[in-house]
């Protein structure tokens, strides 16, 4: 079980004013859990939660996902 009252924000990126990316971890009783949130109010991107096994791995999907949804709001505005 994970203890969400001592998350910490390790990234965040605001894409525009209804996407926002934000990855934390969050210590737990077998070692820390690391999570990626996708919040949006867009209705070309989706909400989404992407759990990691690890920090560098995290920290990797948190950068494609930026990449990847610039190009789709850039592209599309």
């Amino acid at each position: 079980m994970f203890d969400y009252t001592k998350a910490k924000n390790i990234a965040s990126d605001i894409l525009s004013d209804k996407v926002r990316i934000s990855t934390a971890t969050f210590p737990g009783y077998y070692g820390d859990g690391y999570e990626t949130w996708i919040f949006s109010r867009d209705d070309r991107v989706k909400t989404r939660q992407i759990w990691h096994r690890n920090k560098n791995k995290a920290l990797s999907v948190h950068g494609h996902i930026v990449k990847n949804l610039r190009k789709v709001i850039l592209a599309q505005s």
